[in-house]
């Protein structure tokens, strides 16, 4: 029995001892593993955020710099936080606008239209709640999907839906104003009848934003009543340099009034340019070829003499203010731009020449006010001594006086 017992004692005091080691391992692991929670979560929040990385829906405000870092690590989540509305081109256009960090670059794309929220103002600060998503688009980006947004400083109204998304009421904010814009508009004019075409270019900038202005939506029009009136003719889209462009065919040769306006003046500044164009046949009767004129200052009076190889012209604008004028000249009608003399109110003007497909473009500048213009298109002939007023007059009295000579000597002979 004693013998038994000695046997069974070193088995059962074996056994604890192992027993006693697992215990002190699994023990190590735990606190191991509870260090490094807490190292995480330290790590989290001395990255400025008073939340650990969300394991559920995210009902805490989330550090717009540090979403924009980490937005992977959100997608599928729901989150809310704070950011100033802008507008930024893209490549893809998917986004209605960008949320951007206070005093920082890190911004993200928010998208409002799913959830048939409205477009909140251009730099205004708001708090939005939404799902990070995850587009596919040429390889992929993500978004934050907006189920709600609100003034930043204003108290949400407490709500007991909570299976749909609820727009907060969002208070109307002091905004900046907004960034004043430019339009740079030009028009260049077939000089053929039988194809009449205006090609119209333009351009949107501002001195105050130091990015592209894209996906402005641009408003073209004309007017054939000096801007009594005005017929739409399309709405165009900038690119991302801020440039848009149209084609536009006129119904016959005329006086037209061409105007480009900013058409969203709730999300942008007013901005419209107008240019003046004036289109008069070559020949009235074939008619094959026009004269065409694009201008800042109020054109008139357009009018070529087919005789005198002249076109003349009459051009007005505010005192003080610069204006210009762009002639299409036709090449059929002249082979070398260097033959035209350009006169501003009888003085001669330089002028730039650009050649186009079919025609010669003509530009020169002065100060507003009302000037008579005049192009000559005939080269000008170049007189000798003896073909000016004053040659003439010497040859004139030369011939009087050797007239007078003769009579007195013949009287003389006779007299003889």
């Amino acid at each position: 029995m004693r013998l038994l017992i000695v046997t069974v004692r070193p088995e059962v005091s074996s056994m604890k001892r192992r027993l006693r080691g697992l215990d002190i391992v699994i023990l190590s692991l735990l606190i191991l593993l509870d260090l490094g929670v807490a190292s995480a979560a330290i790590t989290f929040e001395a990255s400025g955020q008073t939340q650990n990385l969300p394991d559920g829906a995210v009902s805490n405000y989330v550090d717009l710099k540090y979403l924009a870092a980490n937005m992977e690590k959100f997608e599928g989540f729901c989150v809310k936080t704070i950011g100033t509305v802008r507008n930024y081109g893209s490549i893809f256009m998917y986004e209605d606008f960008w949320l951007q960090a206070q005093n920082d670059d890190a911004k993200i794309p928010v998208v409002t239209r799913l959830a048939g929220l409205a477009f909140p103002p251009v730099m205004a600060e708001i708090e939005v709640t939404g799902i990070v998503k995850l587009s596919t688009l040429e390889g992929g980006f993500y978004f934050l999907e907006a189920s709600s947004w609100r003034n930043s400083t204003a108290t949400p109204t407490p709500t007991t839906e909570s299976t749909s998304p609820i727009l907060l009421p969002a208070l109307i904010p002091t905004l900046a104003a907004k960034p004043a814009l430019k339009i740079d508009l030009s028009c260049t004019i077939s000089t053929s009848h039988d194809a009449l075409k205006a090609t119209i270019k333009g351009k949107l900038t501002s001195s105050e934003l130091s990015f592209s202005l894209s996906r402005v939506p641009i408003s073209l029009s004309y007017s054939i009543t000096s801007g009594a009136s005005w017929q739409d003719l399309t709405l165009v889209y900038t690119d991302m340099d801020g440039v848009f462009g149209a084609v536009w065919t006129p119904a016959a040769s005329g006086n037209y009034l061409l105007r480009a306006a900013v058409a969203n003046a709730t999300e942008y500044s007013e901005a419209e340019t107008v240019v003046n164009l004036a289109v008069t046949p070559f020949e009235e009767e074939a008619a094959q070829n026009v004269f065409s004129v694009a201008s800042n200052s109020t054109v008139s009076d357009l009018v070529f003499n087919a005789n005198s190889q002249r076109l003349t012209f009459s051009v007005s604008g505010p005192n003080g203010t610069a204006g210009y004028v762009e002639v299409y000249i036709a090449k059929t009608l002249i082979d070398d731009p260097a033959k035209v003399k350009v006169y501003v109110d009888e003085n001669e003007k330089a002028f730039a020449t650009t050649e186009a497909a079919e025609s010669w473009l003509l530009r020169f500048t002065y100060q507003h006010s009302t000037h008579a213009v005049t192009l000559s298109l005939a080269a000008e002939k170049q007189l000798s001594f003896f073909g000016t007023p004053l040659a003439l007059i010497i040859i004139g009295s030369i011939i009087v006086i050797i007239l007078a000579v003769s009579f007195v000597f013949v009287r003389k002979r006779v007299a003889a």
